[in-house]
């Protein structure tokens, strides 16, 4: 991947976490935003995708319906190093 002349390697990683309690009320989408928000928040080198409105690339492996717990949740994303 390159950007402004420089080459970075990019690499998988997957995420595990939990999702109970009250979290089970969370929907999806503002699943989605808060991961986005923690992941940009803790300055970790991820890839954005590329376009007019850029956003953190990151896949929900089976997103959990509102209202059920996950014990086994996935979350995949891209990092660049330089």
């Amino acid at each position: 991947h390159h950007a402004m002349g420089r080459v970075f390697a990019l690499r998988n990683v997957r995420i595990f976490y939990k999702k109970k309690g009250a979290m089970k009320f969370v929907s999806h989408l503002d699943m989605n935003r808060f991961m986005a928000r923690l992941i940009s928040k803790s300055k970790i080198p991820v890839w954005y995708t590329e376009g007019f409105n850029q956003h953190i690339y990151m896949n929900f492996a089976v997103p959990l319906s509102l209202g059920f717990e996950g014990l086994y949740e996935i979350l995949d994303m891209k990092t660049n190093f330089p």
